[in-house]
């Protein structure tokens, strides 16, 4: 018999021979006759090694207290926690938390190298750099931008960004 304690900010699993049976809220728990109790905290996302994210978001007491994204192919997911950045998310389904956190995700199309205006340009600080391409000309320069060799236009004095697509960016 083994006994586990799940704090305020965890929840925890509950399997039996394997099979997910249901959430678990803070408390004290003993796990025995092939039941095991795995444990996430609230400011973690919701991983569990023992079953698929589906599988845990068929539960309505789960799907009740997570916030859910999923991410195509060439696409991101800017993830802002409580109304601030917090990290980039690539292709898959996502789930966090929402118990004490808000979670907001902003998705971002980047089957072209064009960034929309919309993304404010702070966020490029605070990004990894391979998911972009940072170009700046100078005061006195102007430059051609070309995507796979084709000009496209030009580039006034200033800060550029494009996204790190199949499409080749020269300038």
């Amino acid at each position: 018999m083994k006994k586990v304690i799940i704090n305020e900010n965890q929840r925890g699993f509950l399997f039996k021979n394997g099979k997910y049976i249901k959430l678990l809220g803070a408390g004290k728990y003993h796990a025995f006759g092939g039941r095991e109790i795995i444990v996430n905290n609230l400011n973690q996302p919701v991983l569990c090694p023992n079953c698929a994210l589906e599988i845990l978001l068929e539960d309505k007491a789960v799907a009740k207290q997570v916030a859910v994204v999923e991410v195509g192919d060439e696409e991101l997911a800017l993830h802002y926690v409580n109304g601030k950045f917090s990290s980039v998310l690539r292709h898959g389904k996502h789930a966090f938390w929402s118990v004490v956190d808000q979670h907001e995700f902003k998705i971002v199309d980047i089957s072209t190298p064009e960034v929309d205006a919309s993304i404010p340009a702070y966020i490029f600080s605070k990004i990894p750099q391979i998911y972009y391409t940072k170009i700046e000309v100078a005061e006195y320069q102007k430059a051609r931008l070309y995507f796979d060799q084709k000009l496209v236009r030009i580039l006034d004095a200033g800060t550029y960004y494009f996204w790190k697509t199949s499409t080749k960016v020269d300038v």
